[in-house]
């Protein structure tokens, strides 16, 4: 049966201790393994929706958390087809200004950050993850993200510095 593997990072840095300050987290980014598993997809700030080599934030990781998600060969496919589209989508400046304002409106409809992406990524492969229209799903953060029971019993990897 395949899987959908994501997982949940905090790394060292200023811009992960203001997210993580911000939105009160234990994580700053998730992201998702793509169908190769040779790489990580996520939505990052100023490349928008890339894959990057497995171990791209390995030195800086200080928390992280993966689970795998299984699903019908269906649902994989879907899920692998809308992450591969998905590549080259910008970063969501204004949604992330959005969520520091408190400002519902602000936000570009046609761009991601990285829970959004994979919220959308999951929803996809038909997976309820939380109880959140798509019009909204700009506004949820890594940890809202984690918060879904969809995790629960499915962690296959944690770390903790």
């Amino acid at each position: 049966m395949p899987v959908l593997t994501i997982r949940f990072i905090n790394t060292k840095g200023i811009i992960s201790r203001l997210i993580t300050g911000e939105t009160f987290s234990l994580m700053d980014h998730t992201e998702g393994l793509n169908r190769a598993g040779d790489a990580w997809v996520g939505a990052h700030a100023w490349t928008g929706i890339e894959a990057r080599p497995l171990d791209w934030a390995d030195k800086d990781i200080i928390w992280e958390r993966r689970y795998e998600i299984p699903c019908t060969n269906e649902e994989y496919e879907a899920a692998m087809m809308f992450m591969d589209k998905s590549i080259g989508i910008k970063y969501n400046y204004r949604g992330i200004l959005g969520i520091l304002l408190h400002d519902r409106n602000a936000t570009s409809r046609d761009r991601m950050d990285c829970s959004d992406f994979m919220l959308q990524w999951l929803w996809t492969a038909g997976k309820i993850v939380l109880n959140v229209r798509q019009a909204e799903s700009w506004m949820i953060t890594p940890e809202l993200l984690h918060l879904s029971p969809l995790f629960i019993g499915r962690c296959i990897y944690a770390k903790t510095k």
